[in-house]
């Protein structure tokens, strides 16, 4: 009875420890600002982001989280650029290379690539981004900065792109902390399945 118990005791933590590996925050940030104008910007502090123990990672965001500096332009973005209504929500889902050979158990900090497919404006497109991944006492802080062209996920800006331009930069930040999904803050998995 007691090996059973001893059996028991050791698979689950073996599977908790397993689990800790993933991570997760619902309080990732994207930036963005036009190539061609640099009023042209926008924040969203509100972005989920999670990230298993293979390396697959899922970022996730309301479009009507992004805050700018103009009232009427947060207005425009919404209603005429990313139909906010029709279309609520844009999300990244791919993996992060060599991600294993990361130790998430000692500080350091590693240059990562990551490929997925990137969902705005009900197109979806794949995409090949580098960053660096920072581990520091349970947690990792996910950073990269990229472009995309906006013509690619059929946004029209109106003026032939005169005043947004078709390039925007992107900044993408996100501190996770180790999660389980069976954690007290689960909603943050939001249905991410995990292997």
């Amino acid at each position: 009875m007691r090996r059973v118990i001893f059996c028991i005791c050791v698979l689950g933590f073996c599977h908790f420890a397993s689990a800790q590996r993933a991570f997760s925050t619902g309080s990732g940030v994207i930036k963005f600002v036009s190539t061609k104008n640099s009023d042209v910007s926008a924040v969203n502090n509100n972005v989920v982001v999670n990230v298993n123990e293979e390396g697959m990672i899922n970022f996730e965001l309301l479009v009507r989280d992004f805050r700018f500096d103009m009232a009427e332009m947060e207005e425009h973005f919404n209603k005429n650029y990313l139909e906010s209504d029709k279309y609520p929500q844009a999300f990244f889902k791919g993996r992060i290379y060599s991600f294993k050979t990361i130790n998430l158990t000692k500080p350091g900090l590693y240059k990562v690539k990551a490929e997925g497919d990137l969902s705005i404006h009900n197109v979806t497109k794949k995409i090949v981004v580098t960053g660096t991944l920072q581990v520091d006492k349970g947690v990792i802080v996910l950073q990269s900065k990229f472009s995309i062209d906006i013509d690619d996920y059929k946004i029209e800006t109106g003026l032939g792109g005169m005043i947004v331009g078709s390039k925007m930069d992107v900044e993408v930040s996100a501190r996770c902390f180790a999660r389980t999904p069976s954690d007290a803050g689960a909603a943050l998995w939001r249905g991410y399945d995990f292997p």
